[in-house]
């Protein structure tokens, strides 16, 4: 057993996470210092080394601090070990999009889907937050009942947020119930601009920031505006983007997901080696539109570039291609 205690652990991970994953009867204590710094960032950096490794590898010795250690990974855990998904694999985590109405939520629950991702927004005349994707949708189903009912099945949950207007009220309403969830929680929002995207992000970064606060244990699934890249064979992710969104992300002590879009992620590789080098807090969710040009051959030599706990497939009509699935791999090996 390696015993370590949190000043030393952000500095040492990269060296000691391999070392403790490749030697099976290996594991690791982590301890807490008294005095060390500021509380909230010393378990935000214990719960990236908890998200990052297989569980029953750590142990924790935290003194004062163990409950709300424990309280924070209920909703800011790795959606990989409250699942307990197959090999540390993203792709064995069952997604639902897009379930804004009483069916959709319905067949969610009550089915085999583990995470279930909603759209949100503020509806004018009732003055409390919905669940709709497109301005001016009503399906008769408000934030409120969408969230009691997942948090009866102890699901997952990913908060998309399509206006800024519908982030404080349904933040209000999920810390409210906060003891009674007890599933992974992701705030998603698009907050960078894609240069090539016409209309800017309907969310506030440094707003959206600010109000997440109300509910900050959670991850933070933060995304750019983009657009189809139809015949524009030269569209992709920039490394000017990706710094970009780095600056913004650097001093967020919470886990952060990446939505990327797959057409454009599949020219924009190195970019996102640099991007997921930053920090072993930061993963991607790969998403794709309808009419998007990916086949299924893409997404699975894409999956076979990164660490497959650390990039995913997002909820849609993305497929993976299951565990046999092709690529030759770059600098990081399959988990």
């Amino acid at each position: 057993m390696i015993e370590i205690d949190e000043r030393n652990l952000a500095a040492s991970w990269d060296t000691l996470r391999p070392f403790v994953r490749q030697n099976e009867m290996m594991t690791m204590i982590i301890t807490f210092v008294s005095g060390s710094g500021n509380d909230q960032a010393v378990l935000n950096g214990v719960l990236t080394a908890r998200n990052d490794i297989e569980a029953g590898k750590l142990m924790y010795d935290l003194g004062a601090h163990d409950a709300a250690f424990r309280r924070l990974v209920v909703t800011a855990g790795s959606p990989l070990i409250y699942f307990n998904a197959s090999r540390r694999d993203s792709g064995n985590v069952v997604w639902s999009h897009n379930t804004d109405t009483w069916e959709l939520l319905n067949a969610a629950t009550s089915g085999n889907v583990m995470m279930i991702e909603g759209d949100i927004r503020f509806d004018n005349n009732t003055k409390v937050p919905i669940m709709a994707h497109g301005k001016g949708e009503n399906n008769n189903l408000t934030f409120a009942q969408w969230l009691d009912e997942i948090i009866k099945v102890n699901k997952g949950m990913k908060f998309d947020f399509k206006e800024i207007e519908a982030v404080v009220p349904a933040l209000l309403i999920a810390s409210s119930k906060r003891n009674l969830i007890k599933g992974p929680v992701w705030l998603n929002a698009d907050l960078l601009q894609d240069p090539n995207a016409p209309d800017p992000p309907a969310v506030v970064r440094y707003m959206f920031l600010n109000v997440t606060e109300l509910f900050p244990d959670a991850t933070f699934s933060i995304g750019w505006t983009t657009v189809a890249k139809a015949k524009n064979t030269t569209l992709k992710y920039t490394q000017a983007m990706v710094q970009e969104m780095h600056e913004f992300c650097k001093n967020i002590d919470r886990p952060i997901t990446f939505p990327v879009r797959a057409e454009q992620f599949r020219d924009s590789l190195d970019e996102f080696d640099w991007l997921l080098s930053q920090s072993r807090a930061y993963s991607l969710t790969v998403w794709t539109a309808a009419n998007d040009d990916v086949t299924k051959a893409d997404m699975e030599f894409m999956k076979g570039q990164f660490e497959i706990s650390r990039a995913g497939p997002y909820p849609g009509n993305v497929d993976w291609g299951g565990p046999n699935r092709k690529g030759a791999g770059r600098d990081a090996p399959p988990e």
